[in-house]
């Protein structure tokens, strides 16, 4: 079998996609506080009605580069739905000139305006998890 191999991508693409800070984990996938220091970026994404979360964060086996865990939401919860086998040079950042907001200390940026119900729906994902102090 030998050495797990690994697909190099410069940039992971994505458009028109919400970015949220690492404290997005904390707050809405684990109360692991390791996962969120490990974390760079996350993109939220909505593609057939399903919302999905990527969690860039550093990557154990490839010193410098980053892996993706996919999340997907539940209704109620986000469920662990897999890791994604590439490995990142780079980690997705916010786009430039993104409006910025901040939900539950959750820092979010998007390529326009959020109406009040987006903004709702963001808070809804966002605050699944009991709160816990730091």
């Amino acid at each position: 079998m030998g050495k797990e191999q690994f697909s190099m991508v410069s940039t992971f693409t994505h458009v028109n996609a919400t970015t949220a800070s690492p404290s997005f984990v904390t707050s809405a996938i684990t109360q692991d506080i390791r996962l969120e220091v490990k974390t760079v970026m996350v993109v939220l994404a909505e593609k057939n009605g399903i919302l999905t979360a990527s969690v860039f964060r550093d990557s154990a086996k490839v010193r410098g580069c980053y892996s993706r865990d996919v999340y997907v939401w539940r209704g109620r919860c986000w469920q662990h739905r897999g890791k994604d086998r590439k490995k990142y040079g780079t980690p997705p950042f916010p786009p430039l000139g993104a409006n910025h907001i901040v939900i539950e200390s959750v820092d979010i940026y998007t390529l326009k305006p959020l109406t009040a119900e987006q903004k709702e729906r963001l808070c809804s994902v966002i605050t699944v998890l009991p709160q816990t102090e730091r």
